[in-house]
């Protein structure tokens, strides 16, 4: 299967509210991706890889060309690897079932006021 149809059939089961666990920290998932072309950007200096996905902070999980997903923090400029396949990156995707980003909820409504 291409990795277009996986990332489909990911986003269409997934639900509204996507996390990816890594590190011990639930990464609230915003945007998933079925295709993007080759990154190309001013900030982006490493080799081939497309966005697949993007959290709700800006960040994004990039399918590199040796095949592994990788986390790229924008305020850190850092990347790290956290799944060895892209299959992998999508089979740990899951439903927030237990509420861990209702905090992200709370802390922006009252910014609002």
């Amino acid at each position: 299967m291409v990795r277009d149809a996986v990332l489909e059939r990911a986003s269409s089961q997934i639900g509204l509210k996507p996390i990816f666990e890594f590190e011990g920290q639930e990464i609230h998932v915003v945007l998933i991706a079925p295709w993007t072309p080759p990154l190309i950007a001013k900030w982006w200096r490493g080799k081939s890889a497309s966005i697949i996905a993007a959290d709700v902070d800006g960040n994004f999980f990039l399918h590199h060309c040796d095949g592994s997903v990788r986390y790229y923090v924008h305020f850190q400029k850092s990347e790290k690897v956290v799944t060895k396949s892209f299959k992998d990156f999508v089979a740990a995707l899951r439903e927030d079932h237990n509420g861990s980003i209702e905090w992200w909820k709370k802390e922006h409504s009252d910014a609002d006021t």
